[in-house]
């Protein structure tokens, strides 16, 4: 794994939730915050958020590999933050009658932009998208919905996790993807500053519809070698224009 990935687990002294997904990717994308209600859901909870720290320094000592974390449909599931619920189908879960084996409607955008990425747009069988990005939250306090999320937490979580952003470890991503629509008007967050990158509006403004923006940030406007897209939450009322959008920006960097 990195070295600057070791330097973050074994710094994480306040046991702070890291991510998921592969570490020596190119790709970080961050979200708003995990939909988990902490309460109800305390197993799932605790496993995915208050765990997250712990598992990745066990992965650490043991230098895990994620073609070896087992899957969590088999024989033997495990949970691992190195590649979260390992051979989910790629399809949305269906709530109301039960679980079938799939994912979330913003994991399920995410591997669709994956595909678009590296597999020649065809869509994958499972959710493999932790193989080609990391993925983080800028919030880590939880509710089942965005709005019942505490809001004195949640603006804790934001300052701590904005200081957390800084370290090398994120700042090492040539491609950055903050899909946390307004989040970034709403708690003042500059992305200029977080990730000292450069924006300007006539060319780094991309209105997709209404409902569906994009805006670039480059390291250098006139020969960029790393981006960060501010970009809807890749969850609901997203279009596979806006999909498509993406995939390109991001492939001129990876190129």
């Amino acid at each position: 794994m990195k070295k600057v990935f070791k330097e973050l687990v074994e710094g994480n002294s306040a046991n702070l939730y890291l991510g998921t997904g592969n570490p020596n990717s190119n790709i970080l994308i961050i979200g708003k915050e995990s939909a988990i209600d902490s309460v109800l859901n305390k197993e799932q909870y605790e496993r995915e958020i208050v765990n997250n720290a712990i598992d990745w320094r066990r992965n650490l000592a043991e230098d895990t590999k994620q073609e070896l974390v087992n899957s969590w449909f088999g024989s033997n599931p495990s949970y691992n933050p190195l590649y979260p619920y390992k051979g989910q189908l790629n399809k949305i879960e269906n709530k109301k009658t039960g679980r079938n084996g799939g994912t979330s409607t913003t994991f399920y955008n995410y591997q669709k932009l994956i595909d678009k990425l590296f597999n020649e747009n065809q869509k994958s069988l499972n959710i493999n998208f932790h193989e080609k990005c990391f993925i983080t939250e800028l919030n880590s306090a939880t509710a089942e919905y965005s709005h019942l999320v505490n809001v004195e937490e949640r603006n804790n979580s934001i300052e701590k996790r904005q200081d957390l952003l800084t370290h090398s470890f994120y700042q090492s991503f040539p491609i950055v993807i903050i899909a946390v629509g307004h989040y970034v008007r709403d708690f003042n967050i500059d992305i200029q500053n977080l990730f000292k990158v450069k924006f300007n509006a006539e060319i780094g403004t991309i209105p997709v519809s209404k409902t569906n923006y994009i805006n670039l940030h480059y390291d250098d406007l006139a020969n960029p070698s790393r981006i960060v897209i501010h970009t809807n939450q890749l969850s609901i009322n997203i279009t596979d224009i806006l999909l498509d959008q993406l995939a390109d920006k991001i492939k001129k960097i990876l190129t």
